[in-house]
């Protein structure tokens, strides 16, 4: 890695944040030329072991899209996904001002949490899981979106004591297994909170098949390890685990709910992750009433290592106060805003442009209308194609200049295939013009206004339905003390589109 700051693609990176069970994690920002500022994204650069896999670069992707699907309040965002000019795998993602729950649980200072703030952190991983198993794809049917690697490692707690789940669409276990090579040490020290049917099938030598299942036995086993103030063993056999009562006594309550989502058994497990919050909220009603738990464990992290989330804010800060265009460093032009939101889709190691043009292929998305409104999210046609920001991105050979239109027969096939497509669209939209259509719109939070084509429709959520022959609908979802969120949608007769924005509060001046 050359020093600092490096370029990789489209992309700034400014530090490394630390390795991973995939690859290193960097801090870094996206910029164009333009650009009137950026966000911290966390940049992973997968190891070279999976890029020089295709097979294994084909499953990165394939688990990007289901990621793309995420959008909760207690998930990091996935901002974008491909393929970097040196043919490097990568994503970002949100970056996080929050440590990993497990350093948290080493410090020196903590010792033990109490269990007030054992049952807090499983409640809301138990919620920000459920959500993952209950995506939905454009017809309405469940897309079943599993961690498959959750762990202390994966929640990272800030100092207002939320938590955010990382490393979702980053199945380590499975790309360890395709790409033939052992499971990374980095990956060892998370065996305990995998259940025993994918270690099984992991030390087979099988692609681990992997459920939502897998997912509530590693939440019994945070909650284990919470509950005991201990680290968990990997266990020998198939045998239950020890009672988590060892250091101090923990509630019967609790401790059949550690069993019961930690059971051998996969049809023993609470069938849902909603299912074990709403046991565990059961057993622990007395012990949180009244209890300021979040709180109490931000002012925790904010003394053992709130000096390192600090770091990464001041080292933000800086340098957004800096012209990244300017950065002698940075010698490479930057692509155009334009170029980076939507490209041209096109495949192949065609000469478009010159030494640092780039080429994205749209990632084709057809399991959901969910999509980042963030990133500059947009709805094309029904189920065509959804942009979520997920490109393959490789770099092009230099070219001493643009060659003329009719010596580009890749241009001009696509040319006519575009015109075909729009053509018989126009044809389908034509002959199905009398079709009830609606779209849903939704917000969190909820009450935000809905305008569409700048007129006033009501607050979220709402669903709008309409008759006659669709038309493109500008929206713009607006709410006081947040950036509004805006789409473009074309909606399809007989479809019931939903956009769902999560909004991002305005920072105080």
């Amino acid at each position: 890695m050359p020093q600092f700051p490096f370029r990789a693609g489209s992309y700034v990176l400014f530090a490394e944040v630390g390795a991973g069970t995939l690859g290193t994690v960097y801090i870094g920002c996206e910029v164009t030329e333009g650009q009137a500022g950026w966000q911290p994204l966390a940049v992973r650069i997968l190891d070279a072991s999976i890029s020089q896999r295709p097979d294994a670069v084909r499953l990165f992707l394939d688990e990007q899209r289901s990621a793309a699907l995420l959008q909760h309040q207690s998930i990091a965002w996935l901002h974008d996904a491909g393929v970097l000019p040196d043919g490097s795998p990568f994503m970002a993602t949100e970056f996080v001002f929050g440590v990993p729950l497990r350093e948290v649980l080493r410090s020196q200072q903590v010792g033990i949490l109490s269990i007030q703030q054992a049952v807090y952190l499983v409640l809301s991983a138990c919620e920000a899981l459920h959500y993952g198993h209950e995506r939905y794809d454009m017809t309405g049917q469940t897309v079943e979106v599993v961690h498959g690697q959750f762990s202390a490692e994966s929640l990272l707690v800030d100092m207002e004591g939320k938590i955010k789940i990382i490393d979702y669409g980053c199945l380590g276990t499975r790309n360890a297994t395709v790409t033939n090579v052992a499971v990374p040490a980095r990956l060892q020290r998370r065996m305990a909170y995998m259940a025993p049917e994918l270690r099984a099938q992991i030390h087979a030598g099988i692609v681990p098949n992997i459920d939502r299942t897998a997912d509530i036995y590693s939440l019994g086993a945070l909650l284990w390890e919470l509950l005991s103030g201990e680290t968990l063993p990997v266990p020998e056999s198939d045998d239950p685990p020890p009672l988590p009562g060892t250091k101090r006594p923990v509630p019967m309550g609790l401790t059949k709910v550690v069993l019961q989502a930690m059971s051998p058994r996969k049809e023993e497990r609470f069938p849902t992750a909603l299912a074990m919050r709403r046991a565990l909220e059961t057993e622990s009603a007395a012990i949180l009433q009244g209890a300021q738990v979040a709180p109490q464990l931000g002012q925790i992290v904010a003394t053992t290592l709130g000096h390192r989330i600090e770091g990464w804010q001041s080292h933000v800060l800086r340098w957004q106060q800096i012209d990244l265009l300017q950065v002698p460093e940075l010698d490479e032009p930057l692509p155009s805003a334009a170029a980076a939101a939507q490209g041209p889709w096109r495949s192949g190691n065609t000469n478009v442009g010159g030494q640092n043009a780039y080429i994205s292929q749209r990632i084709q998305t057809g399991v959901s209308q969910r999509f980042n409104l963030q990133s500059g999210g947009q709805l094309v046609g029904g189920s065509t194609s959804i942009r979520v920001d997920l490109s393959n991105r490789t770099q092009v050979a230099r070219n001493s200049g643009p060659l003329p239109i009719m010596r580009r027969p890749l241009f001009m096939g696509l040319l006519i295939a575009g015109f075909l497509s729009i053509a018989i669209a126009a044809l389908v939209l034509i002959t199905r013009s009398g079709s009830e259509w609606s779209v849903y719109i939704d917000s969190d939070p909820r009450g935000a206004e809905i305008r569409v084509n700048g007129q006033l429709q009501g607050n979220t959520p709402k669903r709008l339905v309409r008759s006659g022959k669709p038309e493109p609908l500008s929206i713009e979802i607006v709410k006081d003390g947040y950036e509004p969120s805006r789409a473009l949608l074309v909606p399809q007769p007989g479809q019931s589109p939903r956009i769902e924005a999560k909004l991002r509060e305005i920072p105080p001046q």
